[in-house]
This record gives structure tokens, C-alpha cells and sequence, in this order.
């Protein structure tokens, strides 16, 4: 069992390190947001979050009925 909880965390840092270095490479400084690094935080602009992530971002409003 303790075998198993080491592989899954070298694994899940393994992860958190490649998150960390891909946002590095795009010019992004991220910090870990809780402290066993479970959510990563990088603040960048919708223009740069759209380009990160191959995706565009809308602002949606609903109407009065």
C-alpha cells in the first residue's frame, strides 16, 4: 500500500511539475494555489488564456423576459 500512495505522488508531481513548466514556457508565472498543489494559478489576460488554450471566450447575458 505505501508502495502505491509513493507512485501516485511522484506521479501527481510528475504532473504539477509538467503544468508548471508548460505555463513557464508561454511566458505564464504560476504558483500553486493550495499547499499540496492540488490547483495551479496563473494570471493571464482572456486574449492570452485564449491562445494558451486554443479556445475562444464569450461574455453571455440573458435578456429580460
Amino acid at each position: 500500500m505505501l508502495e502505491r500512495s509513493c507512485k501516485e505522488a511522484r506521479g501527481r508531481y510528475a504532473a504539477v511539475l509538467a503544468v508548471h513548466e508548460w505555463l513557464r514556457s508561454e511566458g505564464v508565472q504560476p504558483r500553486n494555489l493550495t499547499s499540496n498543489g492540488d490547483f495551479v494559478v496563473g494570471t493571464v489576460t482572456v486574449s492570452a488564456a485564449e491562445a494558451l488554450l486554443g479556445a475562444k471566450y464569450h461574455t453571455f447575458a440573458h435578456g429580460k423576459s
